[in-house]
């Protein structure tokens, strides 16, 4: 989270995740990012042997600074979800 003179510059990574799959909620100075990030579906019977990242549903809870905020950009490049804040 990063305070500029024009609002909060916010970024979460989200590695596999797509757009569609993430939800965010304001709420008592909290913003809340909740994700799934899909199982990759392999053919042919593989089974995993092991994984990086997790996978399934996730939420992260970011605490913002004292005021109101308005969320005014957001954009998910390169698996990382930025957001534009600004002080009401």
């Amino acid at each position: 989270m990063y305070e500029r003179s024009d609002g909060l510059l916010i970024e979460v990574a989200l590695p596999g995740v797509v757009a569609a799959d993430v939800s965010l909620d304001f709420a008592d100075g909290t913003l809340v990012v909740r994700a799934q990030r899909r199982l990759l579906q392999c053919q042919g019977g593989a089974r995993i042997l092991s994984l990086e990242i997790p996978y399934g549903l996730f939420e992260r809870r970011l605490e913002l600074p004292p005021g109101t905020w308005a969320l005014v950009g957001q954009e998910h490049v390169n698996g990382c979800l930025r957001l534009l804040l600004n002080r009401r």
